[in-house]
């Protein structure tokens, strides 16, 4: 789907340094919040990553400072 909203090919890196401990990807469910809190997202996934991509692309200089 990133592919697709981004109309370019995801060049994925590994960290070959990963700890046993350490997560390798996230699965993500919102059953009990709704069930819990009644809560539901305002808008859709493809939006949703719409939203932050564009938000990555105008505060890049900002995110790789965090990574220096």
């Amino acid at each position: 789907m990133i592919e697709n909203i981004t109309n370019e090919k995801i060049k994925w890196k590994y960290n070959k340094n990963i700890r046993t401990a350490d997560h390798c990807y996230y699965v993500s469910n919102i059953h009990k919040a709704k069930q819990l809190l009644g809560w539901e997202p305002k808008i859709g996934l493809k939006e949703g990553l719409t939203d932050i991509i564009d938000w990555s692309e105008k505060n890049i200089n900002t995110i790789r400072k965090l990574y220096e």
